[in-house]
């Protein structure tokens, strides 16, 4: 198999640190949908031995997913679902919908958990219990192996029965693509325009002129706090040799990846002054402009004497029978900087390491999926070790794993070195986690032409800011 199998180190590690009995695994699945709920997954598994075969239920193909339901069910100790609607995650958002999923899921198990081990690097679910994050979970530990499969094959499902309702939403091929962006899914919208299964407040909206009136704007108390906290900025040159000229914005808020707002302005001191009636102020004598008059000896520069005037070029070297020379635009005009057109992408840089520039990516990815950005859009590239996703999909052949590029139906993952056959896409993400400097030098160049909005560079922020100045 390509993949190792989930233990259970972790749920022994938690055991002997916090005394925690009962320990479930939680993980979640729809984010980046466009339609249809966020459904969170808890399951309690205790040490037993796992099914053959388990693992994240993004490696294993839709059969081999169904026909593991059945047997998981059945071993699990305990399992338990939580759903946030679209109306949720349009009013609250989508980390704040993913809580309240996660809480009804673990609040639906028989027991309370005594620890929760959640899949990823942020804590989204916070509160009263007590988690351990951990990256890459659903493929190293059990109890969150066997939450992904169950939430996967349940929400998918779920998204099929809806698209069998009739009137209309049987265009939208739920069935096909459980609420994700897909080559049909996109047609239905163009025609017939978001359901009542669909998220109104996520980005795709902003692609649909005759239906962008339908899009919600939302504002949560948490995005207002996280746009307090304002990391410290960093800006980076460019060298003036650039082609095509680009444009450099501050370091976006990780949080929201959104321009971060400028510090507030200093109070000023007003002091109250006595009120004066109107019959008691002087009145100020009518101003009158002054007179237009200007003088030889008021003149800065000495007056000219007159003087006749040459014959002028053109018509001396008509005379003689030759083309007058004409000057150049640019001998009478100073030379000015380019303006930057409104297609150039926006580069935003996220300081890392090279050990921790693919979290950071990751992160990113996963933010954008947060705020709307729907998944065909991200292309990630990678200067050292490849993503494990990309490791996976080549262990099935250069035909199979290119083709999911051409689909454009999910998140691309590649190794920098094979950016030239990358195509284009909106966004994106170039991690410099590792490998040599003038690989990630002859890369980045490339991928800023293959951004058509966004830029994100995770690495080293010296080094990065060395390969900029060579002429990015």
């Amino acid at each position: 198999m390509p993949y190792e199998a989930p233990t259970h180190t972790v749920e022994r590690s938690l055991r002997a640190t916090t005394g925690a009995k009962v320990i479930a695994g939680v993980d979640e699945v729809g984010r980046g949908a466009w339609a249809g709920p966020v459904t969170v997954c808890a399951a309690i598994t205790g040490l037993r031995r796992p099914p053959a075969g388990l693992t994240d239920s993004k490696l294993l193909t839709p059969k081999r997913r169904d026909a593991l339901l059945d047997v998981l069910e059945d071993w699990v100790t305990a399992h338990a679902l939580g759903h946030a609607s679209p109306e949720e995650i349009d009013e609250l958002g989508m980390t704040a919908a993913l809580r309240l999923a996660a809480v009804r899921a673990l609040e639906a198990l028989p027991v309370r958990p005594d620890a929760v081990i959640l899949d990823g690097k942020h804590d989204y679910l916070g509160g009263s219990w007590r988690v351990r994050t951990v990256i890459k979970g659903d493929q190293s530990c059990v109890a969150v192996a066997a939450a992904s499969v169950i939430a996967k094959v349940r929400r998918d499902r779920m998204m099929a029965d809806i698209g069998e309702q009739g009137g209309g939403i049987e265009d939208f091929a739920f069935a096909a693509n459980a609420g994700y962006p897909s080559p049909v899914h996109r047609a239905a919208l163009e025609q017939l325009g978001p359901t009542p299964y669909h998220r109104l407040s996520w980005s795709y909206l902003d692609a649909l002129p005759q239906w962008r009136h339908l899009k919600k704007v939302r504002r949560s108390e948490e995005a207002m706090e996280l746009e307090k906290r304002r990391p410290t900025r960093l800006r980076f040159l460019i060298a003036r040799t650039c082609h095509p000229p680009v444009r450099f914005v501050p370091v976006f808020d990780r949080h929201q990846l959104m321009p971060l707002t400028p510090p507030p302005s200093r109070s000023l001191r007003f002091t109250r002054v006595p009120r004066v009636p109107a019959s008691r102020r002087p009145r100020a004598a009518p101003r009158r402009p002054p007179p237009r008059t200007w003088s030889a000896s008021r003149r800065r520069t000495p007056a000219r004497t007159p003087r006749s005037r040459p014959a002028r070029p053109a018509r001396a070297a008509r005379a003689a029978g030759r083309r007058p020379r004409t000057r150049s635009r640019s001998s009478r005009c100073p030379p000015t900087t380019p303006s930057v057109s409104a297609s150039v992408p926006q580069v935003q840089l996220i300081p890392a390491s090279a050990e921790g520039a693919l979290d950071a990516a990751e992160e990113a990815v996963d933010l954008l999926l947060d705020t709307g950005r729907a998944p065909g859009d991200i292309l990630v590239l990678t200067t050292g070790d490849p993503h494990p996703w990309a490791a996976h999909e080549l262990s099935f052949g250069e035909e199979s794993y290119w083709a999911q590029h051409d689909a454009r139906d999910d998140v691309f993952y590649a190794d920098a070195a094979q950016v030239q056959r990358a195509a284009g896409r909106p966004v994106v993400v170039f991690a410099a986690n590792g490998g040599p400097l003038d690989a990630a030098a002859g890369a980045l160049p490339v991928a800023l032409a293959r951004a058509g909005a966004l830029l994100i560079v995770c690495g080293d922020a010296q080094q990065i800011n060395s390969v900029l100045g060579a002429g990015v």
